[in-house]
């Protein structure tokens, strides 16, 4: 069981049905319905209250002041809901280029993958 299945069928069942009684029968047409329907309901906001709820003890306070912060490896934790592109100071890290390298694993190409 997932969060989804919480909400599965108080939202996609009266769907279908309201759905085919259009006669729109496209995966598209469910899609696109059920993402109106989420955005209408605000249901993202009342999934992230129903967790908190499943797994906050109760009588326990749910201290909101460390609820939205991120961790930074040099700065530790900043705020979250920040969009922090182009604020990046990475001269005080001694980088002087905007892009960061990915090295992965050597592969070794002589090697058959038979």
């Amino acid at each position: 069981m997932d969060i989804a299945d919480l909400y599965k069928a108080e939202y996609t069942i009266p769907l279908a049905f309201d759905l085919a009684a259009q006669g729109l029968t496209e995966e598209r047409d469910a899609r696109l319905s059920l993402r109106d329907l989420i955005a209408r309901d605000k249901l993202l906001s009342r999934i992230v209250t129903d967790v908190k709820n499943l797994l906050t003890p109760e009588g326990t306070d749910f201290d909101d002041s460390e609820a939205n912060l991120l961790w930074d490896e040099h700065l530790g934790t900043v705020p979250g809901g920040t969009n922090y592109a182009g604020q990046a100071d990475l001269s005080a890290h001694g980088m002087t280029d905007n892009h960061i390298a990915v090295i992965g694993p050597e592969i070794n190409d002589t090697e058959s993958t038979s």
